[in-house]
Formats: C-alpha cells, sequence, structure tokens
C-alpha cells in the first residue's frame, strides 16, 4: 500500500492530505481499517515533487524546516490580506474626510496621534476652501499595493475613484499592541 504524495512546491497551507493521513493512521489503529487511498486527492489535482519519499513506514512526512517555512507563509499571506484590508478602508476613509463626507473622527482608531492631528489640519484646511453645496460624489477604492518593509512595519499605497478622478494615498502601517496604526500618509 503506496502513501500519497504530498506536493510541497505549492506554497499554500499546511497540506491537509498529510493531516488526514495521519488522522486516518491514528483512526486505524482505533478503528476498522480504512484504505489510506481514500483519503488522496483525484491523481489530475496532485502535482508529484520528489523531495517527499515515503518513509519506512510508508507514511509520507514533512521536515521541522518545512512545517516551519508553510506556517510562515500562511501567516505572512494572512498578514498582508489583513493590511490591504486596513490600508482599502483607511486610505478610502481619508479622501472621504478630506472631502468632507466623513468625519475625520472615525480614523482615530486607525492613526497614531501625530497622523490623526495631520489629517484633521488637512481636513480642516479643505473644509475652509471647499464651497459650501458640493455635490455627493462616490468613492470607491480601486486598488492597493504593499512593500514589506520589515515583520512590523509595511509602507502600501492605493487609488481611490472619486467622481471621474483617481487619486492616490500612500501609508506607512506598523504593528501596535494586537493590530496595525497608520504612522505615516501622504494625500495626492
Amino acid at each position: 500500500m503506496s502513501a500519497p504524495s504530498i506536493d510541497t512546491t505549492h506554497p499554500g497551507p499546511l497540506d491537509t492530505l498529510s493531516m488526514r493521513v495521519v488522522r486516518a493512521k491514528t483512526l486505524l489503529d482505533i478503528a476498522a481499517p480504512v484504505k489510506p487511498e481514500f483519503f488522496a486527492p483525484h491523481p489530475s489535482r496532485c502535482r508529484t515533487a520528489p523531495s517527499t519519499a515515503p518513509d519506512s513506514d510508508g507514511s509520507a512526512s514533512l521536515s521541522p524546516a518545512q512545517i516551519r517555512r508553510r506556517l510562515n507563509l500562511v501567516q505572512s499571506a494572512e498578514t498582508e490580506r489583513a493590511i490591504h484590508k486596513v490600508v482599502r478602508i483607511v486610505g478610502l476613509a481619508c479622501i472621504e474626510a478630506e472631502l468632507g463626507l466623513r468625519s475625520v473622527h472615525q480614523l482615530s482608531r486607525w492613526m497614531n496621534l501625530p497622523t490623526y492631528e495631520k489629517m484633521n489640519r488637512r481636513s480642516q484646511l479643505a473644509q475652509r476652501i471647499r464651497p459650501e453645496h458640493q455635490d455627493r460624489t462616490s468613492t470607491r477604492t480601486l486598488s492597493s499595493r504593499l512593500n514589506r518593509i520589515d515583520d512590523n512595519i509595511y509602507e502600501a499605497s492605493t487609488s481611490v475613484k472619486v467622481g471621474d478622478r483617481v487619486r492616490a494615498a500612500a501609508l506607512r502601517l506598523e504593528r501596535h499592541r494586537t493590530g496595525w496604526k497608520v504612522t505615516a500618509i501622504e494625500l495626492g
């Protein structure tokens, strides 16, 4: 009985197949025998890698270094998804605050104090020169990009569509306790 091969070239989360094989193996000790082929994915969905040869007992295993590498990939992907979300929300909110469509106070949760004060002052100055009867324009985020500086620091840019214009925002995010705070922002 040969064990299914595990795809180590895929940068996805820990291989659920190997988890299922391990779980099946422990269940085999307790319950009725189950063929390992039952847990294997269809061959057309598998890519085999020469580095994962079955062990002497017939089960495929990952080295601790491979497991750590995969965990780091999963964690960094989750972190980047969370940062993309923050960048899109904060970039849109800053431009809306500058246009008078949103209260600047809503940004206080996402920014450190100096950045919040800068955004508040910018919004107040824009309010002085803005006409009284301004049309409510629709805004939406078009795209965002990330650049990892450090494990705790990211720089990002986002583009926001405002009516028939597209505006840009550049942000610097730093890890703060359990979340991310914007420590610098530039609007264009």
